[in-house]
């Protein structure tokens, strides 16, 4: 049975636990533990046996999802923390590559306090009144995780899943060779780098061909078949998750020569061109002729 008693004045404060079986044995063990913080004595009785009394200070952990963010090199991110009413918080930013160990930033009574870790050095900012973390003019290597926690009487937590993407760099496309010789049927290749998470994609007008992806930075290729009869605008897309670009090419317009060079030429356009206007000036000629002998 649970028997407790407080002194008049407050200042000490007692739990005794008896039992029938206390009753019994006249060896009781008294174990007194005494806190400096927490003011009241605590006595546990317990016949027979010596108890261990544990104090625990409890501290609520609450956890949030990880926010993912895709950012473009140069640019700035603010990672927003969610609202809090407690003024009396403590605001602790980490980051790492793949697990947050690295003590970035910090709020202590509305002081603001960056902490030397010279990969920010110059491009951190942090809100002492909403505890917000600003990165400006992001490179590559700020890719990573990034841990909020604000301590109190309880523990909150927020992660930020940021990747940094390197501008993409205009897809260019080149001959490979010729499928059929002359200036019948052509591979074409579309190549583009500098950035992870590339798709790379080829586009008949406005319908999706063929595409292909990669997760790291290396160069990225990908070859399609062109009918030079076919009319259709080609085009070939590089895009991330933060930005696209393209290159467009009309079937009619490309030519190779001697069929395995990769120099563009125009040779059979250009003859039948040629031919044209020789019929046509032949055309007039004989139709002046006509003419002429017709007076």
């Amino acid at each position: 049975m649970l028997h407790q008693s407080k002194s008049v004045d407050g200042a000490s404060e007692k739990l005794s636990l008896s039992s029938s079986s206390a009753q019994r044995h006249a060896d009781v063990t008294d174990v007194t533990l005494k806190t400096h913080n927490m003011g009241p004595d605590i006595r546990l009785k317990q016949p027979g046996s010596l108890c261990l009394a544990l104090v625990l200070c409890s501290c609520v952990w609450v956890k949030s999802e990880v926010e993912v963010i895709h950012a473009k090199a140069g640019s700035t991110v603010t990672f927003k923390s969610k609202p809090s009413a407690d003024q009396k918080e403590q605001v602790l930013w980490t980051f790492g590559a793949s697990k947050p160990v690295y003590r970035i930033a910090k709020v202590s009574s509305s002081k603001v306090h960056i902490l030397a870790f010279a990969q920010f050095e110059g491009r951190l900012h942090v809100d002492n009144e909403t505890g917000d973390l600003t990165v400006s003019d992001l490179t590559v290597n700020d890719t990573g995780v990034y841990q909020l926690q604000r301590i109190h009487s309880h523990i909150s937590e927020q992660f930020f899943n940021l990747t940094v993407y390197n501008p993409i760099a205009t897809p260019s496309i080149n001959i490979v060779k010729s499928l059929r010789g002359g200036c019948q049927q052509l591979q074409v290749e579309c190549s583009s780098e500098n950035s992870r998470n590339l798709t790379l994609s080829w586009f008949k007008r406005t319908k999706w061909i063929l595409r292909t992806f990669s997760l790291d930075m290396a160069e990225l290729s990908l070859t399609e078949q062109v009918e030079l009869s076919d009319t259709s605008v080609y085009t070939c897309e590089a895009q991330n998750p933060v930005e696209k670009r393209s290159q467009t090419i009309h079937a009619s317009e490309l030519c190779l020569k001697n069929g395995d060079s990769s120099n563009w030429c125009h040779s059979e356009v250009t003859l039948r061109r040629v031919l044209s206007a020789v019929l046509g000036l032949l055309l007039i000629v004989i139709v002046i002729d006509h003419l002429r002998i017709g007076t």
